[in-house]
């Protein structure tokens, strides 16, 4: 029996409670019903009684109540009145088959059981009902025979299913649950309901599978609250009508949280003008402040900021936020509200030397509790020094996944921060991002250590996701116009080359719609993402350099008129749209040759071993010795094509593979003034005097020299300078830093670590290409399919997709659900196939394969055609359309799965798969 506490989540006053009546009391009784609401039905029934006291319905729904809440004596009261009144309908029997196993009244149960498993109307609930009966004796073989019996009387029946995961709940066999619905998610055409979902986190709980558990007990948060506002809206309607009565009166709901100290409501109220939590924050709020190491990984919209913004005024030292764009940091510390922007700053690269010991006494002073710094200043130990004399509380890392080498957001400096950790001495850390598969949440923990994980679902009820299929450039072009003319509000498009932005937005211009491009190469960025964040401008196309950490919220739309190069990032640029909480719609323009492109393209782009060797011969070049600082930037410039990314990524392959090793950066030079302090150790006295250092005197020195010269580990030297710093026996101030980096003996295997590393990378990268196009072409529920790359289990969404809700899409003409086969063109009158079937007939019977040009040519029965009808029939029989009509039905085949292309093949040739083998069969 379920218990449920006095928790209602829409309360409405019973002076407006005789308004709610027909289809809208029957939605407020289905809502509060399947969410275990009882206590507030129970009382609203009350109310309608006292107007309707003789209704039937309500009568028996208060009886239903009554049982949820174990009242089975009082129900059964209920139902004898009833039953004297009026014939006994078929639920008003199954009812009392209820009501009397919850009052315990066995002996009555099983008189009516013995009567009812006879009738064929009754028979299945009756077994149910045994099966149950035989539960509460604690005789759960018999239990499980009943439920079996009750399965073969109606194979389609899913009660018993769901009874038998129950009874392999209570058994303590979470696996035996699982296994039972995910046989029943199974079925063709069913669709998953809540009660699945709960004994699932009622499963991944007993299982101790945390990770499962809060993915599904965030979906089920998301869902409830959906429906609590769907519900809501529609009574508020129905109110509406009547304008004398009293409005319907909400209370804000929220997945059950643990309790946080007053004061955190306090500041949450006072300071951030805010009401309540959303589901998750104050979970992950209260591990920060009881110092638990904790990743969060929670979508786009969920205020993860939140997080680490609210503990850090609690705290009394300062919290550190990594952030890996200054602009992101700028738009973090401007978004802060006023009463908390005094006590935050940021430390980047921009600053000057007086300006950050500046802040830096700030932060010791503690007239700082928020310090948002760049990833790169982790790399300078005497930052990390200062940083842990000011004191620190907890350590923020955000946008975690850009730690991941496989990762498309990978940022070198992020793997540094594990040392830098070590270097403050290992404050909590809270790593917060809106993706991370499970392979990078692993890499995550890898790199910080052990942490407390809280996964928020994926799923987002105010998001549309919907792919249009078009066969050509010509198509995604006018799909896109009609949305851009559909959609009202602000839109992102994303393109992948800057040049598309360009036309795109131009052509967009051209009829009528206020749109602007965005990418890294044009002058005036700032003021063109102030336009669209002020409304100015209403569409902007955009390159990825768009985006992350843009706050604004009442964005429409998100299309995307490439394929993204991972699931991943299509979740994190797609999630900013209705980050207000309004409906929004995620759209993906996809063709059928997207993918191969997309694999052109990356491969074009990717490292190669002789890039690597390049970059290693350069290093080598300009290193003095095994230890040397070397300048990135002329670095750079050293390599065929001034390639910043080889530089950045490929010094982190080198260093993976075991060639290098690159340390803390170092200054230049340093200057360093001897005092009238005792040397604290020999060393202290060893450098002084390789340095011949004069008490008073400022020397200017090199410090890798002075390694050298005196024996000290050359990665080492500037963190014995600042401990004697420290205690006072000179002072010391450090110049500009460069890397610095140490040649290591090449490992014998070098050669095949390199290949390996290469390797894992081209496969990692077809791997996302793969799942990015099977997101495009499944017929599968969408944010199921998303929510599944994730780790996640997720009934279909039903309302929110192109593939559960297709009524509901946008209308754009040249739509066509991924997945559903490409509609083929007229037949000619002399055979009556279709253009689809003479396609996969005549790839089927080629004496050799060929590539797409190949076989549109053939098809067309061209003069350039490979072979002549001789030697195919098919020779030709498409001749009735062009060249470009037999390519784009082709790139659609391959789309869909009918046919496949090898990508590596110099020809790129064409073969049937299984599923157009199996589509010539049946046609």
């Amino acid at each position: 029996m379920k218990s449920v506490e006095h928790n209602p989540l829409l309360v409405i006053p019973p002076a407006a409670l005789d308004l709610v009546a027909g289809e809208a009391r029957k939605r407020l009784v289905s809502y509060l019903n399947r969410w275990g609401h009882y206590d507030a039905l129970l009382s609203y029934f009350a109310t309608w009684l006292e107007v309707q006291p003789t209704a039937v319905m309500l009568r028996e729904g208060r009886a239903r109540v009554m049982v949820e809440l174990g009242r089975g004596d009082e129900a059964l009261a209920i139902l004898d009145e009833l039953d004297a009144e009026r014939a006994v309908s078929l639920s008003r029997r199954q009812l009392r088959l209820r009501a009397l196993l919850t009052a315990r009244r066995f002996a009555d149960l099983e008189q009516l059981l013995d009567e009812l498993v006879q009738d064929e109307d009754h028979a299945v609930f009756a077994w149910l009902m045994r099966g149950d009966l035989l539960r509460t004796r604690d005789d759960a073989e018999q239990a499980a025979a009943a439920y079996a019996r009750a399965a073969d009387l109606d194979p389609t029946a899913i009660a018993p299913i769901r009874r038998l995961a129950e009874l392999a709940l209570e058994e303590g066999d979470p696996e035996r649950a699982r296994g039972q619905i995910d046989a029943l998610m199974l079925r063709p055409g069913y669709a998953s309901g809540i009660p699945d979902l709960q004994i699932l986190l009622r499963a991944a709980q007993l299982a101790e599978d945390t990770h499962t558990a809060s993915a599904l007990a965030g979906q089920l948060a998301a869902i409830e609250q959906a429906e609590r506002l769907a519900t809501a809206e529609a009574l508020g309607h129905r109110l509406a009508m009547r304008p004398e009565a009293e409005r319907l009166a909400e209370v804000p709901v929220e997945a059950p949280a643990p309790a946080l100290p007053e004061e955190a409501y306090r500041v949450l109220r006072d300071i951030f003008g805010l009401d309540e939590f959303r589901p998750n924050q104050a979970r992950v709020i209260q591990s920060v402040l009881a110092g638990e190491a904790t990743l969060a990984v929670m979508p786009t919209g969920a205020g993860k900021s939140l997080t680490y913004q609210l503990p850090a005024l609690l705290l009394p030292q300062a919290t550190v936020v990594v952030s890996p764009l200054i602009a992101l940091m700028k738009d973090q510390l401007d978004g802060l509200p006023p009463q908390a922007r005094p006590y935050a700053t940021l430390i980047n690269s921009s600053l000057s030397t007086s300006e950050l010991a500046s802040r830096l006494r700030g932060v010791a002073a503690g007239q700082y509790r928020l310090v948002y710094v760049a990833p790169e200043r982790l790399r300078q130990r005497a930052f990390l020094h200062a940083l842990k004399r000011c004191g620190v509380a907890r350590f923020v890392v955000d946008e975690v996944h850009c730690l991941s080498l496989w990762g498309l957001s990978f940022r070198p400096d992020y793997l540094f921060i594990g040392r830098a950790l070590e270097e403050l001495e290992r404050p909590p850390v809270l790593a917060l991002t809106a993706t991370a598969s499970q392979e990078t949440q692993h890499e995550i923990v890898h790199s910080l250590g052990s942490c407390e994980t809280v996964v928020a679902s994926v799923y987002r009820p105010n998001l549309y996701f919907q792919v249009i299929r078009a066969g050509n450039r010509d198509e995604k072009l006018q799909a896109l116009r009609e949305l851009c003319q559909q959609i009202a509000g602000p839109i992102i498009v994303y393109a992948r080359a800057r040049q598309m932005c360009e036309e795109l937005a131009a052509a967009l211009r051209q009829i009528g719609i206020s749109a602007d491009h965005y990418h890294a190469q044009i002058s005036d960025r700032d003021a063109t993402q102030e336009r669209f964040m002020r409304g100015k401008t209403r569409i902007l196309v955009a390159t990825v350099a768009f985006g992350m950490g843009i706050d604004k919220a009442d964005i429409r739309a998100i299309i995307h008129y490439n394929l993204p190069q991972s699931v991943e990032a299509y979740y994190q640029e797609a999630g900013r749209a209705g980050r207000d909480g309004r409906p929004a719609t995620c759209v993906l323009l996809y063709a059928g040759s997207d993918k191969a492109r997309l694999s052109t393209w990356l491969e074009d782009e990717a490292i190669t071993r002789d890039d690597l060797r390049a970059l290693y011969k350069a290093v080598r070049g300009m290193m003095r010795g095994s230890f040397d600082a070397v300048d990135l930037n002329r670095l750079q410039r050293a390599l065929p094509g001034d390639d910043d990314t080889l530089v950045r990524v490929g010094l982190s392959m080198l260093e993976r593979v075991g060639l290098l090793k690159r340390h803390f950066d170092t200054p230049e030079t340093a200057t360093l003034t001897l005092t009238d302090m005792p040397a604290p150790d020999p060393q202290a006295t060893l450098i002084a005097q390789a340095a011949e250092l004069v008490e008073g005197v400022p020397v200017e020195v090199n410090l890798l020299d002075l390694a050298e010269r005196t024996g000290l580990n050359p990665a080492e030297i500037e963190a014995h300078v600042l401990a004697w710093h420290d205690a006072g026996f000179l002072r010391f101030r450090g110049g500009m830093r460069l890397p610095l980096l140490e040649l290591l003996p090449a490992p014998a295997d070098v050669a095949d670590r390199i290949e390996q590393l290469l390797h894992d990378y081209r496969v990692r990268q077809e791997q996302r290409i793969e799942a990015m196009a099977v997101y495009a072409r499944s017929s599968e529920c969408r944010h199921r399919t998303l929510a599944a790359h994730f780790g996640q289990r997720l009934a279909p969404c039903r309302t929110g997709c192109d593939i559960c809700a297709p009524q509901a899409s946008t209308g754009v003409r040249v739509i066509r659900a991924a997945g559903q086969a490409p509609q083929p063109l007229p037949p000619r009158d002399d055979d009556p196939r279709s253009d689809i079937q003479r396609l996969l007939d005549g790839l089927a019977h080629l004496p050799f394969a060929v590539g797409r040009s190949g076989l549109a040519r053939i098809l067309k029965g061209s003069p350039k055609s490979p072979i002549g009808p001789d030697r195919l029939a098919e020779h030709g029989s498409l001749r009735h359309l062009s060249l470009s009509a037999i390519e784009d039905l082709i790139e659609q085949l391959i789309g869909d799965g009918h046919l496949a292309r090898d990508e590596r093949d110099e020809y790129r040739r064409l073969s049937l798969t299984e599923v157009g083998q199996q589509a010539r069969r049946v046609s």
